[in-house]
């Protein structure tokens, strides 16, 4: 399981296809694996964190987290409102990757920094939330 904000949808390529996207924190969208292997059907509820989510909709690509859930009920479950799990950094240099990973990581210390080689589609600057 894992959340998934709009941006993070537009940015992975997962599209909505069948049902539709989360709109409340009692939400859950699943992959069309987990989805079969479980019977499960548009309007069933999951138990995660001791608590029913309705599931709204099935996405693709399948992988990653087979439940998505909003960000924010994500941050309140494990006590992080206001703090990020993830962030995107696109370097137009691919070659400064590793300048720009160490600024970051002197900036904030103690986390992971994980360097891809390529995004994992392609994007023009509109399609980067800002």
């Amino acid at each position: 399981m894992e959340s998934i904000s709009t941006s993070m949808q537009i940015l992975a390529g997962i599209t909505i296809r069948e049902g539709r996207k989360l709109m409340t924190g009692d939400e859950a969208i699943v992959d069309p694996e987990w989805k079969d292997r479980r019977h499960a059907q548009i309007g069933d509820t999951v138990q995660l964190f001791k608590r029913s989510f309705k599931i709204v909709g099935v996405y693709e690509p399948p992988g990653g987290g087979r439940i998505k859930i909003p960000p924010t009920t994500m941050q309140e479950q494990e006590g992080a409102e206001g703090r990020a799990t993830a962030i995107l950094v696109a370097c137009s240099d691919p070659a400064k990757q590793d300048e720009v990973a160490a600024r970051i990581q002197e900036r904030f210390p103690g986390n992971s920094i994980n360097i891809h080689a390529r995004p994992s589609r392609s994007f023009t600057p509109l399609e980067f939330p800002h």
